[in-house]
């Protein structure tokens, strides 16, 4: 069973909170995988990724691209490249089979009652 952590984010946003949890796990040399509800957010989140910050980007990819090689990897689906040991959940998507991660973080709106019951129905 991995490690699971809860980010109840009440003073930022997912989209502003989250680029930088990312960092800290690209620079510990870690493998992720970014879990979306849909196709659409997953391309958002992509796109955020190059934008977020002066200066910074994340490396990352999606579908269609390859996910070889990809130390970030955004889907809204069950792929998992080889390697990722790190499940990210946001905006209420889920998994249930969390054994091949050896840690989940399930970020989500603390001032959203929708956020905190995904959260609690998730947990």
């Amino acid at each position: 069973m991995p490690s699971t952590s809860f980010y109840a984010l009440s003073t930022l946003s997912v989209e502003k909170a989250l680029p930088r949890f990312l960092e800290k796990l690209y620079n510990q040399g870690m493998i992720c995988v970014l879990r979306t509800p849909t196709p659409e957010r997953a391309a958002q989140w992509s796109q955020l990724l190059w934008t977020y910050g002066s200066g910074s980007f994340l490396p990352h990819g999606c579908a269609p691209e390859s996910m070889e090689g990809q130390p970030i990897w955004i889907t809204h689906g069950p792929e998992r490249p080889e390697g990722a040991e790190t499940l990210i959940l946001v905006e209420g998507a889920t998994e249930m089979d969390l054994s091949p991660y050896k840690r989940c973080s399930y970020f989500f709106d603390a001032q959203s009652a929708r956020g905190v019951a995904e959260a609690f129905a998730y947990y």
